[in-house]
């Protein structure tokens, strides 16, 4: 008997993180860069972050209690990243960056928002779920 894919935020978690090897393929081979935009000008920073994106994959695999907790401190460190990195474009604004037009936020760092928003919303998903679900069997919790 088999058993559907079912549709909830651990499983897009997972699925997510595993995706990391498309996301890497897209930029490396392409240089359409979704994934980790915030790190463009970086590349050997890349590199480290998708292996730690991986890592990130591999104890989802390994420890599927801790995937929530583990979408929620990546998509968090992303987030932060991203805007620290927006923020510095848009309040430090220089000549060059007026002269040239270059230097400001981009269409592939607002998906990369997006993304790690999204992951972010669906960790806290799971761990609501999981903290209702312990809440029920407590033994703190009347009994009618």
């Amino acid at each position: 008997m088999t058993t559907a894919f079912r549709l909830s935020p651990a499983n897009i978690l997972v699925a997510y993180y595993g995706a990391t090897v498309v996301f890497m393929l897209l930029d490396y081979l392409f240089g359409i860069n979704v994934r980790l935009a915030f790190l463009q000008e970086w590349p050997g920073w890349r590199g480290v972050y998708y292996a730690f994106c991986l890592l990130c994959f591999g104890l989802m695999i390994r420890r599927p209690a801790w995937r929530s907790w583990i979408g929620i401190a990546e998509s968090l460190i992303t987030l932060s990243m991203l805007i620290i990195n927006m923020a510095l474009r848009v309040v430090i604004v220089t000549d060059e960056m007026i002269e040239s037009g270059r230097g400001f936020v981009t269409m592939a760092e607002l998906f990369n928002f997006l993304f790690a928003t999204g992951i972010v919303y669906l960790g806290y998903l799971q761990q609501l779920q999981a903290v209702q679900a312990s809440s029920k069997s407590s033994i703190f919790t009347k009994s009618p």
